[in-house]
């Protein structure tokens, strides 16, 4: 009211609008850009430009690690400014029971599920289409020489090293990530096995 139109629009819209973004941005671009400490399932990273609008948020890895803490900047050189206020309010007593992230976690000593290895072993496999290793697989085997089915499908596939150089450009590399690989390169074979069974079946009747 006192400061009319521009107060409305200026001083509550945009301003509304703009903290709108930088929270919602957390959940798309901070699972694009920055680097991801931790294996967590998911693509999420750490951004400092995105924890700075943010006001700590973009260390977005460190919460899907550790969801439970309310701190999300687990080193001391990553400034989470929304825990400072916490803290300072807790002081007063305003807010309480403040969880820090266990120092095992930090560490990032939490062992992962079979589950949750599994799941990102299907989202490096799913880096891969399928389609084109078919295509060199239905190539081999339409050639004159009869070959090993299980051969072939194996030196269609991307190289444990291959996949590996893939799944690090997005995921922590932490040890657990050599077992994501090798789940990777399995769940890539059974895809490829699993949708020759019809051809296969056509070259046996055939024979």
């Amino acid at each position: 009211l006192a400061m009319g139109w521009a107060g409305l629009v200026v001083g509550f819209l945009w301003s509304t609008v703009a903290v709108y973004h930088a929270t919602f941005a957390i959940n798309s671009l901070a699972h694009v850009f920055g680097r991801a400490r931790y294996l967590t399932g998911d693509e999420s990273k750490n951004s400092a430009i995105l924890a700075f609008f943010a006001l700590g948020e973009g260390w977005h890895n460190n919460h899907h690690y550790c969801m439970a803490s309310t701190r999300q900047g687990f080193k001391w050189w990553e400034f989470d400014i929304t825990y400072m206020i916490l803290r300072a309010l807790a002081v007063f007593g305003i807010v309480w029971d403040i969880k820090e992230p266990p120092a095992h976690m930090v560490k990032g000593e939490r062992k992962l599920s079979e589950h949750l290895l599994d799941r990102l072993g299907q989202m490096v496999a799913m880096r891969y289409p399928v389609e084109d290793i078919l295509q060199r697989v239905r190539e081999r085997l339409s050639g004159a020489e009869a070959e090993d089915v299980t051969v072939v499908v194996q030196e269609a596939l991307p190289s444990p090293d291959e996949i590996h150089s893939t799944a690090s450009k997005f995921l922590a590399q932490t040890e657990e990530l050599k077992d994501v690989v090798t789940r990777a390169h399995r769940h890539l074979a059974e895809s490829v096995s699993q949708q020759l069974q019809p051809q296969l079946g056509n070259m046996a009747e055939a024979a």
